[in-house]
């Protein structure tokens, strides 16, 4: 074998090599797919959505143990609790789900708590809304005083198991709140939904032991809840020794800010999208109702299975955005808990790149129902991704009256 001959095979083998290299290049790009764009909503979002979903229990009254507490009076009795499918023959139609019927001892307000933990405070800086659905029978013929009462709310920043000495010297109780359905004077005898900022500064009620701080630095709230009714009211709105004889709660949100508030009922919608292929993105925003709020991981699927089926596109155009840059990995938001192992959320909004203003004002939002959001994301390959938020967005009512003129049914034992 001679030297020309070696270095001719030699270029030959190369050039051989060169273009299977070459040729394995153009196969294997010509069947690499475009990655799928990506998304996920940031807002509306579990981290400052319900406390009590937060906690893996929302408290819809599907269970007798939502109540995580009774007040006992002078003779050891409570309100006494029984569990109810909301369609259950005599049951005031208008609930979901199941209710929970509540009985307290003729002429008693009693207190309910639905959060008790000595060793984990609400953090109230989060989780300012209350939300919440009751039936108040109506005043009988045969009770005392007339048909006008109120509700009060209470927290307490100690808890233990001797609540008189632990809890009781620490607790606040707001100012009297009118239980009775927007306009005002609507009857009795009907399901309310109500709704009350409890970091507003007018709650804090005349005679309560402490300052009402929901929401303040440093304020504690290791227990939560409230008298559901107080007497009935006399001629004078004092004390009548009746009360409501019976009352259904439905259910009991305390939120973060998940609210669409009267009178707009606005609510921007945030989310974030990114393609690892980068170029044009078009989001397309749905939403789903539900009667009550499902726990994170419960939230609705949102696919190309069921879009058609069970979403409904908010409303008629597409939010296109364009210009997301080419990366090679898709970030998503990484965010601490408030507390390790609380399981309350941060509070905090995650990163994002677009936004919606949602007016659910009209008629077709109902008042007291929730609301999920599903954004689908496509590239200009037809591409698609799906996000869902982890917690809803809530129509609240007209913000309740607190501590209304010349109406006091009672002061809290």
């Amino acid at each position: 074998m001679n030297r020309t001959f070696f270095q001719v095979s030699l270029f030959k083998l190369i050039r051989v090599l060169v273009l299977a290299v070459i040729g394995l290049d153009w196969w294997a790009g010509a069947v690499v797919f475009a990655a799928d764009p990506a998304t996920n909503v940031v807002a509306p979002s579990n981290e400052f959505g319900d406390a009590g979903a937060a906690l893996g229990n929302v408290w819809d009254m599907n269970s007798l143990n939502d109540v995580a507490w009774t007040q006992p009076d002078a003779k050891n009795r409570k309100v006494q609790y029984t569990l109810w499918s909301a369609t259950a023959p005599g049951v005031p139609p208008g609930g979901s789900g199941f209710v929970l019927r509540g009985v307290t001892p003729k002429g008693s307000d009693l207190a309910s708590a639905f959060y008790i933990n000595s060793q984990v405070s609400i953090p109230s800086h989060i989780y300012r809304y209350l939300i919440y659905r009751l039936y108040l029978a109506p005043h009988q013929p045969d009770e005392a005083g007339i048909q006008l009462t109120n509700a009060r709310l209470l927290y307490t920043s100690q808890w233990g198991s001797n609540w008189q000495v632990e809890a009781f010297p620490f607790r606040r109780y707001s100012r009297p709140q009118r239980l009775e359905c927007p306009p005002f004077g609507t009857a009795y005898g009907g399901w309310c939904t109500f709704f009350i900022d409890l970091a507003q500064p007018t709650v804090n009620g005349p005679g309560s032991p402490h300052p009402w701080d929901w929401g303040q630095p440093g304020a504690r709230v290791e227990a939560f809840g409230f008298w559901p009714h107080e007497n009935w009211c006399d001629s004078t709105c004092a004390p009548s020794g009746d009360s409501p004889n019976y009352f259904y709660l439905d259910y009991v949100y305390l939120t973060g800010n998940i609210v669409a508030k009267y009178p707009e009922y606005n609510y921007e919608i945030r989310w974030n999208v990114s393609d690892p292929d980068g170029g044009q993105l078009t989001s397309n925003l749905y939403y789903q109702r539900r009667d009550e709020i499902l726990r994170p991981a419960e939230s609705p699927e949102c696919n190309a299975a069921n879009l058609a089926t069970h979403w409904t596109l908010i409303g008629s155009n597409s939010i296109t955005v364009g210009g997301i840059p080419s990366q090679n990995k898709v970030y998503l938001p990484l965010i601490g808990k408030s507390k390790p192992g609380s399981g309350f959320g941060s509070g905090t909004v995650g990163p994002f790149n677009q936004t919606f203003v949602w007016n659910l004002s009209s008629g077709a939002y109902a008042i007291g129902k929730v609301y999920y959001v599903c954004v689908v994301v496509q590239d200009g390959n037809g591409n698609q991704g799906y996000g869902v938020s982890s917690a809803p967005i809530i129509k609240a009512p007209r913000p309740t009256v607190l501590n209304p003129n010349n109406f006091e049914a009672g002061s809290p034992r």
